[in-house]
C-alpha cells in the first residue's frame, strides 16, 4: 500500500518519469531507469534477470511478484521485457483508488459520465452475466484473493449467475498463462469451462 500511496507521484512529479517499463534496465545511458533497477537489485536476490526485478517492482511485492520462478522456462524468463509492457502512473493511481475504496471503481467517472460507472459491482447487480470463469494461482501476489472475492460478491448478488471460480495450486498471477506447464495444469480446466459454457 505504501508504494501505491507515494510512488506514482514521486516517480512522475519528482523524478519526471511518466511511466515504468521492464525495459528500463536496458535503456542506454545512466538515466533514472538504471537507478531504480539498481535500487531493486539491492533487495532482490532471487535471480539476475533485470526485467524480472522490474516486473516485481511494477506489479506488486514479492520475490518475484507476478509468478513463481519454478513455473517459468528459462526462455520465458529471459524474455520478460517482451512479455510485460510499460505502464503510465495513472494505472497505479487507479489501483490506489480501488484499494482505498476496497472495490473496483472508475478512475474518473466525470470523464465518461455514461460509461463506466463509479462502482463496477453496483452495475453488475443489474446485468445478465455471460458464463465467466474467475481463476487465480493460490500464490497470486499481484491481486491476492481479489478474483475469489469478486466471484463471491457477484455470486452473493446473483446466486444464479453462470460464474465459477477455480484456483490453481502452486501458481501465481501471470504464470497461469505463461508457465512452462500451464498447458497441462491450467488450460484443460479453461477448455472444460468453455465447452460447458457453449452447451
Amino acid at each position: 500500500k505504501l508504494k501505491l500511496l507515494f510512488a506514482p507521484d514521486l516517480i512522475e512529479h519528482v523524478f519526471g518519469y511518466p511511466y515504468l517499463s521492464p525495459k528500463i534496465p536496458y535503456f542506454p545511458g545512466p538515466g533514472f531507469g538504471k537507478w531504480i533497477f539498481w535500487m531493486e537489485r539491492l533487495i532482490r536476490r532471487e535471480c539476475k534477470e533485470p526485467a524480472c526485478h522490474m516486473v516485481s517492482f511494477m506489479w506488486g511485492w514479492g520475490f518475484p511478484a507476478a509468478y513463481l520462478h519454478k513455473n517459468l522456462s528459462a526462455i520465458t524468463h529471459r524474455r520478460l521485457y517482451d512479455l510485460f509492457g510499460g505502464t503510465a502512473m495513472h494505472y497505479y493511481r487507479h489501483l490506489r483508488k480501488m484499494i482505498l475504496k476496497k472495490e473496483a471503481v472508475s478512475y474518473d467517472p466525470k470523464e465518461h459520465p455514461a460509461d463506466p460507472p463509479e462502482s463496477y459491482l453496483e452495475k453488475v447487480k443489474r446485468r445478465k452475466l455471460p458464463p465467466t470463469l474467475f481463476f487465480s494461482g493460490d500464490q497470486n501476489l499481484i491481486f491476492p484473493g481479489s478474483n475469489k472475492l469478486t466471484f463471491e460478491k457477484i455470486k452473493e448478488m446473483q446466486p444464479d449467475a453462470p460464474i465459477e471460480y477455480q484456483e490453481f495450486f502452486e501458481y501465481g498471477h501471470q504464470d497461469v498463462f505463461m508457465g512452462k506447464y500451464c498447458d497441462r495444469d491450467v488450460f484443460p480446466a479453461l477448455i472444460e469451462f468453455i465447452k460447458k459454457a457453449m452447451n
